[in-house]
């Protein structure tokens, strides 16, 4: 039995969720900026591997046109990268951008094999980190957001290692071997 004093469950549940949106604002999603933002790294991931892969002259680069349906976003296109080493193919798709617990994911396969690369908001300084850096259009100038990509090998870890010119040669080792 209830006594006087005491709060039901939903006027109890009213008072914290009043306290808590008080103390925290709601962030609103530009699902328009997310998107650019992660057109501009796919772009920007795959000029750096075409970079790394300059002095292979025995590995064929191409794009395709690829198109990508996701929800808030909508329609939209992108390309993926296609590498050709000897019989192997190796095609970097992009699955997009709304990935649990990152901004964008690539999805990686080769014959039988499969990676895939993730895209965060950088943390800190790591040595030896390809960074890719947009400004926050949400703050001034100055301000700027890094991000970085994490080779999946099976499942996303604590561990995962951070995209570089080695990680990506280890990668592709890995992949056509």
């Amino acid at each position: 039995m209830m006594t006087a004093t005491a709060k039901s469950g939903k006027e109890r549940l009213r008072e914290i969720v009043q306290r808590q949106s008080k103390n925290k604002q709601i962030k609103t999603i530009d699902w328009v900026e997310r998107k650019q933002t992660w057109l501009e790294q796919i772009n920007l991931l795959f000029q750096i591997i075409e970079q790394w892969l300059d002095n292979f002259e025995s590995i064929k680069i191409q794009k395709q046109e690829v198109w990508i349906t996701e929800e808030y976003i909508g329609k939209y296109q992108t390309e993926r990268l296609l590498l050709y080493v000897g019989d192997i193919l190796i095609s970097f798709t992009p699955h997009g951008t709304l990935v649990m617990a990152a901004k964008g994911r690539v999805d990686i396969h080769a014959s039988n094999n499969r990676r895939a690369m993730i895209v965060l908001e950088k943390e800190g300084e790591r040595p030896g980190v390809v960074s890719f850096t947009y400004p926050d259009s949400s703050e001034t100038d100055t301000n700027t957001i890094q991000y970085e990509w994490l080779i999946v090998k099976e499942k996303p870890t604590k561990d995962m290692p951070v995209l570089n010119e080695d990680t990506f040669s280890d990668l592709i080792a890995d992949l056509i071997e």
